[in-house]
């Protein structure tokens, strides 16, 4: 697989980046949908047997196009099929064959990048007769029938979550080891690594040792190899194996949870096998046995050269601000965004990253970039904007974001309500604070926190009242809401009841 990184003659072989070098002997290929999801995954054979890839790009527009003759036979075998949006236009022309002794799929499948419509479609059909349909939708199976004006239009049928297989995808590097010779130690964070699964009671494994060892000195300015023993019961034996190698690199016990992460649940590691991680921790290359030299120096020398790509660099950073590691999230999407400073939607995630380690001030000034960029980016973002200001105690301001946020909401949402009625509190314009607070409830009356705010509202104007009538509202709602009966008691007492 080779990507063409500046659009003229420039190369890059990714096929182990993107798990494709496999280690067979084929050359029957077809690309096929195969769960549903809109892009075309790929369907190998070899020698060695049957594989399955998944495609997990990021998904773009497509058009799915499946045609029925009505002269000759129905498949419309031959037929040219031409579709236009904007200034793109592509064809393709129904088979059942491609490539080496491979099936097909009748459906056609076009690649639409950002296009929300397909504006025109021309199908010439194997009779010679042309028929055009247009203003079309993209991501869904279109049916065209010969003859036939109105096109028919469907969802394409996708796996569910809980059918779909599971792998292996989350490799979990260790951080730190324990030495064979006791002790703790910490890995590089700047250079790749290189684990290698051995034992002890591995014939090849200990014949493979002083050569992976001499190749970790040589080689201990570009990787950091660790010889991770994967029996602990056998350390003795291990510690004589390191002291006979005399070679480079460290020589540690493998965690259960590292085994788990590289060999699965049973934590049966396969020996020896060889695995290289980069220096932000991903799997680049893993071999079930041990590499050879010549091996390990190219995957080092595809790292060396591999450019930094902006959108692979957000994926990074989305991927952890999803599992709530905001350092590293802000890490990777100031990367991409010193690459591509124009990505809107990475401006926000990085807010969002900054808003986790509560640098509110930072988070502020992405977000006001941000909907400088485009005003009308999200609700959300005005909102997050709004929550800034407040705990920056810019109230007045923060009233502002609120109204835009629910400008460019469209309708009385009753989160963004409830931080209006806040800012508007602190701003002590307690009139606007009760619209906002009203506005809240009506929007959505079963909400506990938009009722809590009306009572609240109500408490600073001294209506006790209506405060209580909302409080007590609030507990019917949620009755183990701690603040509603906390300032409910306060009330009572205050009023000797």
């Amino acid at each position: 697989m080779f990507v063409n990184t500046d659009f003229r003659a420039s190369f890059v072989d990714t096929a182990y980046v993107l798990g494709l070098d496999l280690d067979s002997d084929g050359r029957a290929s077809v690309p096929v949908d195969i769960d549903g999801d809109g892009d075309l995954d790929l369907v190998a054979l070899s020698l060695q047997g049957l594989h399955l890839l998944e495609n997990r790009m990021p998904t773009r527009r497509f058009a799915r196009i499946r045609l029925t003759s009505s002269r000759g036979e129905p498949a419309a075998l031959g037929s040219i099929v031409r579709v236009e949006t904007g200034n793109v236009s592509r064809q393709d022309y129904v088979r059942l064959t491609e490539g080496f002794m491979s099936q097909v799929p009748g459906d056609l499948h076009f690649g639409l990048g950002d296009a929300e419509r397909l504006d025109r479609v021309v199908v010439k059909w194997p009779d010679g007769s042309e028929q055009e349909w247009k203003n079309l939708p993209t991501d869904r199976l279109i049916e065209l029938h010969q003859g036939r004006q109105e096109a028919e239009v469907s969802e394409l049928m996708r796996w569910s979550k809980d059918s779909r297989p599971r792998a292996i995808t989350n490799y979990d590097p260790p951080k730190e080891v324990d030495l064979l010779t006791g002790g703790k130690t910490s890995l590089s964070k700047e250079l790749p690594l290189v684990l290698q699964f051995w034992s002890p009671s591995c014939a090849s494994c200990i014949e493979d040792l002083p050569v992976l060892g001499t190749l970790a000195r040589k080689l201990e300015s570009r990787a950091q190899f660790v010889f991770l023993c994967v029996d602990r019961r056998e350390i003795e034996q291990a510690l004589a194996s390191q002291r006979a190698t005399d070679g480079g690199g460290i020589y540690a016990i493998a965690s259960e949870s590292t085994l788990v992460s590289f060999f699965g649940s049973g934590g049966q590691a396969a020996v020896p096998s060889t695995f290289v991680l980069d220096n932000r921790g991903r799997l680049r290359r893993g071999f079930l046995r041990s590499a050879k030299e010549e091996e390990l120096i190219a995957v080092l020398d595809s790292l060396d050269s591999e450019p930094r790509f902006a959108r692979d660099l957000a994926l990074l950073g989305r991927s952890a601000l999803t599992k709530g590691n905001y350092l590293e999230a802000e890490t990777w999407l100031r990367e991409s965004l010193e690459l591509d400073p124009g990505q809107v939607t990475e401006r926000y995630s990085l807010a969002v990253a900054l808003i986790g380690q509560a640098k509110h001030e930072e988070a502020l000034a992405a977000l006001q970039a941000l909907l400088k960029l485009d005003p009308d980016f999200s609700a959300e973002a005005w909102f997050n904007t709004g929550a800034c200001l407040r705990t920056l105690r810019r109230p007045a301001e923060a009233l502002d974001a609120f109204a835009n946020a629910l400008r460019v909401r469209g309708r009385d949402d009753d989160v963004l309500l409830v931080g209006a009625a806040g800012a508007a509190v602190e701003a002590q314009n307690l009139s606007l604070a009760l619209e906002f607070a009203e506005r809240s409830v009506r929007a959505a009356p079963e909400s506990p926190n938009a009722c809590l705010a009306a009572a609240k509202v109500r408490l600073v104007r001294r209506e006790f009242r209506e405060a209580e009538r909302y409080l007590l509202r609030t507990l019917t709602l949620r009755h183990d809401n701690v603040e509603a009966r906390e300032l409910l008691g306060a009330l009572r007492k205050a009023q000797g009841k």
